[in-house]
């Protein structure tokens, strides 16, 4: 059974930004509303929580993130995913 929630964005600079998800979505599937919210593409956003790296194919339930868990999400700058696809 699939639990909505928000989850926290942690940015590079500090900055919280809250994004609804569902337990079920998948990594690659919060990346794509993080498209609508701020801008980057999915190739170009990593996430990492308790010290992970998330895989776009595991679902937020997968890592057990919870409610008002913080992810700390890093922009690739420099486009190196883009390059390596």
């Amino acid at each position: 059974v699939a639990v909505q929630m928000q989850i926290l964005l942690r940015t590079l600079a500090g900055q919280m930004i809250p994004l609804s998800v569902e337990s079920s979505d998948t990594i690659a599937d919060v990346k794509v509303k993080i498209v609508n919210k701020l801008g980057h593409q999915p190739y170009e956003q990593h996430m990492i929580f308790s010290g992970r790296r998330l895989d776009d194919h595991h679902t937020i339930a997968y890592y057990n993130i919870q409610q008002n868990s913080i992810v700390n999400f890093i922009p690739d700058l420099w486009g190196a995913s883009a390059a390596n696809r």
